[in-house]
């Protein structure tokens, strides 16, 4: 596979992963409801994507053991859902841990993403830079969803107004992410490009 191919994929891999991270719909069972768009198939997702780009940048070969736990946990979370559990605040201590590894993983990813792009966008693209600011975005409302979702601080009512509002802002905000991440799809470097570069040179 070429380099082309493999990153165009891994792009690919990355975009779906956060559509299934972020975008939901449940269909109600007995006590518990069953999510049609699982987030723990987004981490797998996450895992093509790195396989895929790790020649490009080494350092996601970091995040693997971190999308292990991650995606375990959203296996056990849409198990216990389709059961009628709910974790909800009764492990907070778990829940401000994994909201932290979350935040980690996600910041190093787009990160990791950014850096490809400044290798292989076409001239003039900017794309790069336009992941770091919705990276940056990204990280501080998670801050805040993590905070607030992780502590009792708030009353429920008042919380659920904050995660509904946070939860707005964060679709809204992935959806830009990802056509971002589209755009550098459609506009990556061709073997020919590099090909010629080279020639130039």
């Amino acid at each position: 596979m070429t380099d082309y191919t493999k990153v165009y994929n891994g792009i690919s891999k990355a975009i779906w992963g956060y559509f299934f991270l972020y975008f939901d719909f449940y269909i109600n069972v007995g006590n518990g409801k069953i999510s049609l768009i699982p987030s723990f198939v987004g981490f797998i997702m996450f895992f093509k994507a790195i396989d895929l780009l790790i020649d490009e940048e080494r350092e996601l070969s970091l995040l693997k053991p971190l999308g292990i736990i991650l995606g375990i946990r959203e296996v056990i979370e849409w198990l216990a859902n389709c059961v009628g559990y709910s974790f909800g605040g009764k492990w907070q201590f778990v829940n401000l841990i994994i909201g932290l590894l979350n935040l980690y993983f996600h910041f190093q990813f787009i990160t990791n993403l950014s850096s490809i792009a400044t290798k292989h966008q076409q001239e003039g693209c900017v794309y790069d830079k336009k992941l770091l600011t919705y990276r940056t975005i990204l990280t501080v409302l998670q801050t805040f969803f993590t905070v607030f979702t992780a502590f009792n601080f708030i009353p429920d009512e008042v919380l659920t107004y904050i995660t509904l509002a946070l939860g707005i802002v964060f679709v809204i905000v992935c959806i830009g992410m990802m056509a971002i991440l589209n755009q550098l799809r459609k506009n990556l470097k061709t073997d020919e490009d590099f090909e010629e570069t080279i020639i130039t040179e």
